[in-house]
């Protein structure tokens, strides 16, 4: 699987990266343009707005600041290409990410704006190892940490992900990217393993980071040239992030009682999940998803069904959307199939054993299930355990080898599931 992890993944690293003004991207200005500019008799005052907006290639040298005062820049215009260069713009970028007042020499700034746009995870990671050697006491390192975290998971890697992270954190405890980052990864199955004790902690220590991240997102400052409509919205995308990692937390703490969900944590849950899908223009499928299972959970039928309707329209040509408008043709016959002095309350009511074999008889349909089909539930935010429901009913159509299994693992199978899926393999069940 190279899928990354999914969509979800997408908008952490879309989200963590574009701490800048959302923008789209721009090439810094050379040397030779600044000067025909001048010379093509364009006023310094705009040559000034042009270098803000798009920075320069450059260091101000004394030789340089000759050569643009002989083009006719005037003192605004020598101070905006000052502000412009590498150095200054990694330093801003640094504390965008939590590293504010960051002292940066101008090789520092131009390799970290190098690593920034480097697009191949592995190289990503080679030039923060080299990063990390020649400059061990950067104030960048801790911005370079949370890019490699980044680049892990575009290699699917979660454990090297939390790693950088952990690393990036020590060294800046407000480092927004690599808090958001640690509150994605912590309630993921593929590293919420082991007894009760270890997912508690891991469970209390990504609700710690996704609080700490909502305070650091409320105190974002406007970045320059940034309007107060993108600051907003900007603010709003992290935000979303924090409360969608809320809202997992919760609902895999629901997961952990043993006399059944646990209906704190799932209302709980279903807050932070409305609270994410609430607050931007562009909500995710995968928290529709998520607040369609926990409102089903609860039995809250209605209300489930408008969420995995708003799941199924923002998934269109994913597997997750095939998904969701199961989910919503399950709850439409549970609904049907209430008895009528009940079926108004159904939000409320527990499904009979006939429901429940109705339900199960409409999931049957469909061939049984591929080990990428699988994997692709998984990478959309399906949570194990639903996943394992679907397997028992259609079966798979391949065998768990180990390297199925550690591929399965790595896309977030737990125990229980592989467990299920190696039972299936092991019976012959198509």
């Amino acid at each position: 699987m190279r899928k990354g992890m999914g969509i979800l993944l997408f908008l952490l690293v879309a989200a963590a990266c574009s701490l800048v003004a959302q923008v789209p991207p721009v090439v810094p200005m050379t040397q030779k343009e600044l000067v025909d500019l001048l010379k093509g008799k364009v006023a310094p005052e705009r040559v000034a707005a042009l270098v803000t907006e798009r920075g320069v290639d450059f260091e101000l040298t004394p030789d340089i600041e000759k050569k643009l005062r002989k083009a006719k820049a005037d003192d605004q215009l020598i101070e905006a290409v000052r502000q412009a260069g590498p150095a200054a713009r990694a330093a801003r970028l640094a504390q965008g990410g939590g590293a504010g007042g960051a002292r940066v020499t101008p090789e520092e700034g131009q390799v970290f704006l190098t690593v920034q746009n480097e697009l191949d995870p592995d190289r990503k990671l080679q030039m923060v190892k080299d990063f990390e050697t020649k400059y061990p006491s950067s104030a960048l390192l801790t911005d370079m940490y949370a890019m490699a975290a980044l680049a892990g998971l575009d290699k699917n890697d979660a454990q090297l992900a939390v790693d950088y992270a952990e690393k990036s954190l020590k060294l800046n405890g407000d480092n927004l990217r690599s808090l958001l980052i640690m509150a994605y990864m912590l309630p993921q199955p593929q590293l919420l393993r082991g007894g009760d004790f270890d997912k508690d902690k891991k469970l209390s220590d990504a609700e710690t980071y996704a609080k700490h991240a909502l305070e650091l997102v409320e105190r974002l400052n406007k970045l320059p040239n940034e309007t107060d409509e993108q600051l907003k919205e900007r603010k709003a995308q992290l935000a979303m992030q924090a409360h969608s990692d809320l809202g997992m937390i919760h609902l895999q703490r629901s997961a952990m009682s043993l006399g059944g969900p646990d209906r704190e944590e799932l209302a709980k849950a279903q807050q932070e999940y409305e609270m994410a899908v609430s607050l931007t223009t562009t909500p995710t499928p995968q928290d529709y998803f998520r607040l369609g299972e926990t409102l089903a959970i609860q039995n809250k039928v209605d209300e489930a069904i408008q969420a995995f309707t708003k799941a199924s329209e923002l998934s269109q040509g994913t597997v997750l959307k095939t998904y969701a408008d199961q989910r919503i043709e399950a709850l439409e016959k549970r609904k049907a199939q209430a008895p009528p002095t009940t079926r108004a309350e159904t939000r409320q009511a527990t499904p009979t054993s006939a429901e429940a074999k109705s339900q199960a008889e409409a999931k049957k349909t469909g061939r049984p299930l591929s080990e990428k089909e699988i994997l692709d539930l998984l990478t959309s935010g399906v949570l194990p355990a639903r996943v394992e429901e679907i397997v028992r009913e259609r079966g798979i159509s391949f065998e768990v080898t180990p390297g199925a299994e550690r591929e399965l693992r790595q896309g977030g199978a737990d125990d229980t599931l592989v467990n299920a899926l190696k039972e299936l393999s092991a019976s012959g069940r198509p």
